[in-house]
């Protein structure tokens, strides 16, 4: 999931500042108040002009860190994108303007830029370990949110999980760049869209602090398989009740389990050159796909709706082909 339309190219050098489109985003969604910009003004100006070095703005321990989903063409779902009021964007494999804030929180904005590389990619091989979502959810660690609130945000949890997919050494190395009041912060945000979100975030939460920092142990993948299934649980007790009907339940839980090693298994092959890149993600919508729709055979399109935040879109694919095979590294 991405949004194409203005894809920033990984060659491209991404700027440690604000530019003048998320400026933009942040006054168009009247966050002004919201994230006391007022008392940056001074700062963000000259961060927009690019005075300030990146090392210089090490000494700017806390920032507040904002998620953005802006509705993408044609689909039902969100991209999503991270900016903060110390003059950080990061893209997230697509635009970074016009959205609507959907979390907020206090944070270090010298950790997340740490968090994001390289090119505001987070370490997420897109469609392979991820998409925008866990991009934005790493790049937001430090504040302790998550932008759960995008539309299509429960199906891409379904398929690559919070923070994605394998280990995540940088978020103890990034941790370690600021001490005291810079440290990241696990709390929820001062922004969580709805008592729902919330509690959904708040539990998920739960589920990670059981997980080393790095989470080295989601390598595994009977483990990573584990997690998912706990983080889906969690998703339905939260939005359709905890005495939703346990076989419905169950039988979505391992459609997803077996969606997860058939990642696995065409991962293996592509790394193996056994697939082309344009067969994988091929192969690899058609999977999702075809899960989507079976969970939607056993849940019904409303509880589907309830459950993933989106309805199911046909012949539309989470992983944009065109993304993934720009940024596709073999």
């Amino acid at each position: 999931m991405s949004d194409p339309q203005s894809k920033i190219s990984n060659n491209q050098s991404l700027t440690p500042f604000l530019h003048l489109s998320c400026v933009h985003g942040l006054v168009e969604s009247k966050l002004a108040s919201l994230l006391n910009l007022t008392n940056n003004l001074l700062f963000d100006t000259f961060a927009c002009s690019g005075t300030f070095e990146r090392a210089a703005r090490r000494e700017i321990l806390m920032a507040t860190l904002t998620g953005f989903a802006i509705l993408m063409q044609g689909l039902p779902w969100d991209h999503t994108y991270v900016g903060s009021d110390d003059g950080y964007c990061w893209p997230c494999w697509g635009r970074s303007a016009g959205g609507n804030p959907i979390c907020s929180g206090p944070g270090s904005s010298v950790v997340s830029d740490c968090l994001s590389q390289p090119n505001s990619e987070a370490g997420i091989k897109y469609g392979i370990t991820g998409v925008c979502h866990q991009t934005a959810n790493r790049i937001l660690d430090p504040a302790g949110i998550l932008v759960d609130a995008a539309n299509g945000y429960g199906l891409s949890e379904l398929v690559f999980g919070t923070y994605g997919f394998g280990s995540w050494p940088q978020r103890q190395l990034c941790a370690n760049l600021t001490s005291g009041p810079g440290s990241p912060v696990k709390d929820s945000g001062d922004m969580i869209i709805g008592k729902k979100s919330s509690a959904f975030v708040d539990r998920i939460k739960t589920i990670y602090r059981s997980i080393a920092t790095d989470l080295a142990p989601l390598e595994d993948e009977e483990a990573a398989v584990a997690i998912g299934n706990a983080e889906l649980r969690t998703r339905f007790d939260v939005f359709l009740g905890s005495d939703y009907d346990p076989q419905k339940k169950e039988s979505v839980v391992q459609l997803q389990s077996n969606l997860r090693r058939e990642q696995k298994r065409l991962v293996q092959q592509l790394e193996s050159d056994n697939l082309r890149p344009e067969q994988y993600v091929e192969t690899l919508n058609r999977a999702i796909n075809d899960v989507f729709a079976k969970c939607e055979d056993i849940l019904g399109s409303t509880d589907f709706e309830k459950l993933f935040g989106a309805p199911r879109k046909r012949g539309v694919d989470l992983v944009a082909p065109a993304t993934f095979l720009q940024n596709f590294r073999g």
